[in-house]
């Protein structure tokens, strides 16, 4: 047996141990430094009736990385839960959970690696962290590996086998269901010899983000992580070595160190920021350059842009244009702020702190019209002029 395999027998079932073994091992490693900050890796496991047997192994004190737990299951297929803790004294590390049926006739392993990136991770019920982020406890068949009794570690390398003399006697968990039928012993979780390979063209495992190699006979897989880089600067890209890349997004790689604004990650396009104009005190807006800054009053956008550029279709005497007389600026402000528009439905022509629902500023711009951008009769107004329009609005569309 080799150093540092823990075998375990769940007896699920009273009758004679079948032919041959339905089994599963659960192989632990992790990339948290030993002992510095892990020193103990337990394993759980509970089955339909809530019964529980763990297995602890002292890797601060020698027993080698990666951990294997064998589990035989005499009939019953489970499913069981499976638990894997990382301690450091008695403060619990990281964990990871699974929830996994058995293989009939089968012995197949599940990889539960305890994992730097998901300390201090907290997933929904029903979740557990992985290298790609949350994900479902439950491990479905076509997720298991198939065992041959070699368990690599994270880096890709295999671990040495130590011979029987160095692992000590089986860990035995007794009956899991409380009966007295002892358990099965697995005996030697060997798996027979690794299948031969001459050269890495045979060793394809389908997973475009490892590196397929054949040494000293044997396939190695070693995950890749810069093959799954998609160029997105806010994306975590991780090589699962069953799944492939995963590319999980990380609002905080975008944080722009501004208060008022949100900062999120697309997978796609990347960072996306989007001024809170409300963050900032009634009177000014939400810069994404710089801040809270101080927004133009009504005075200032009627004397530079609606009394000159509005004329004369709404401020000469006589019929109006739309009903909407702008020939004052008392007049004006009465006649724009929070007023339905005269076009489409449910548009408001000056929504104070919403430029981009304002009916005012959606005509100047543009934008998701009704009727014609105005002004009508004259050259549109320059950008900055509408600029300072959707600011004053921004800003509270105080007078």
């Amino acid at each position: 047996m080799r150093r540092g395999v823990l075998v375990l027998g769940i007896a699920l079932a009273s009758c004679a141990a079948p032919t041959p073994v339905t089994e599963l091992m659960i192989v632990v490693d992790t990339d948290l430094r030993v002992p510095e900050e892990l020193e103990t890796i337990r394993i759980e496991m509970r089955d339909g009736q809530g019964t529980m047997r763990e297995a602890s192994a002292d890797v601060a004190g020698g027993a080698p990385l990666p951990v294997t737990l064998g589990v035989v299951s005499r009939t019953t297929l489970g499913p069981i839960d499976v638990d894997v803790i990382g301690l450091r004294g008695s403060a619990e590390v990281v964990r990871r959970s699974a929830r996994v049926e058995f293989v009939q006739d089968r012995t197949r392993a599940l990889r539960l690696d305890l994992l730097a990136s998901c300390r201090a991770v907290t997933c929904e019920d029903g979740q557990t962290c992985a290298a790609s982020g949350c994900r479902p406890v439950d491990v479905g068949p076509g997720e298991l590996l198939d065992w041959d009794g070699n368990a690599p570690r994270l880096d890709g390398s295999v671990a040495e086998d130590a011979g029987t003399e160095d692992a000590g006697a089986p860990q035995d968990a007794g009956p899991i269901d409380g009966g007295d039928e002892p358990p099965v012993d697995a005996g030697p979780m060997d798996g027979g010899p690794p299948p031969d390979c001459r050269n890495a063209s045979e060793c394809d495992d389908g997973v475009d983000c490892t590196t397929d190699t054949c040494e000293s006979g044997t396939c190695v897989f070693t995950p890749a992580a810069a093959a799954c880089d998609d160029s997105v600067p806010c994306t975590t890209d991780v090589c699962d070595p069953v799944a492939g890349c995963s590319h999980t997004p990380d609002a905080a790689a975008c944080d722009d160190g501004n208060a008022c604004t949100t900062d999120s990650c697309d997978a796609v396009a990347g960072c996306r920021v989007a001024p809170v104009h409300t963050a900032c005190e009634l009177g000014s807006y939400c810069d994404p350059t710089g801040g809270c800054t101080v927004a133009p009053t009504f005075t200032s956008i009627y004397s530079t842009i609606i009394g000159s550029r509005c004329g004369p279709c709404h401020t000469t005497a006589g019929t109006r244009a739309g009903q909407l007389d702008l020939a004052t600026q008392t007049q004006a402000y009465l006649e724009l702020v929070n007023v339905p528009g005269f076009c489409g439905t449910g548009n408001v022509l000056v929504i104070p702190r919403d430029a981009t629902r304002s009916l005012l500023w959606r005509k100047l711009a543009g934008v998701d019209l009704c009727g014609d951008v105005m002004p009508r009769m004259s050259r549109q107004l320059e950008a900055a002029e509408i600029t300072q329009v959707a600011r004053w609005i921004n800003g509270g569309a105080l007078e």
